[in-house]
């Protein structure tokens, strides 16, 4: 038995279930990923899959659950040093901040969460890179798109 295999089985599961729109079964593979994760004592694998967690719970409309995801994945991220799951924390915590109306807050996450990808190698944040695009994206996004620096 590979429980490290499993972990990662588990979660390509649960992102497969997510694409496909099943979020129950989405959630219950994120959540067996968890368990593995954190018995191997991975937190870096443990951050990322907070952060699908938490996504789950924001497209069901949960939004502390999300929030409380988001923040235990950025927590994690902090602790072992990695920028991508802290990133994709930070990014879900900003659009949870945006819902609230809140967006100033937002803008301030996701300036965090692109100096983190932009710390990154290519190599490592390859599909962060490919979810955010560009700056001028994301504050269109936050609703900013006219406080953009011309130099971004």
């Amino acid at each position: 038995k590979d429980p490290r295999g499993e972990g990662v089985a588990l979660t390509r599961l649960g992102s497969l279930h997510e694409a496909l729109g099943d979020m129950e079964q989405a959630l219950d593979h994120h959540r067996q990923a968890l368990r593995l994760r954190e018995n191997l004592q991975d937190r870096t694998g443990a951050a990322f899959v907070l952060a699908r967690i938490g996504s789950i719970h924001e497209s069901r409309g949960e939004l502390e659950r999300a929030r409380e995801s988001f923040q235990r994945a950025l927590d994690l991220s902090r602790e072992v040093r990695h920028d991508v799951p802290a990133a994709e924390a930070l990014l879900g915590l900003a659009r949870l901040a945006r819902g609230r109306g809140d967006l100033e807050q937002a803008r301030s996450l996701t300036e965090q969460a692109l100096e983190r990808i932009e710390e990154e190698p290519k190599s490592m944040s390859w599909r962060l890179r490919s979810k955010v695009g560009d700056r001028k994206k994301w504050y269109r996004d936050v609703g900013e798109l006219m406080a953009v620096p011309e130099d971004v």
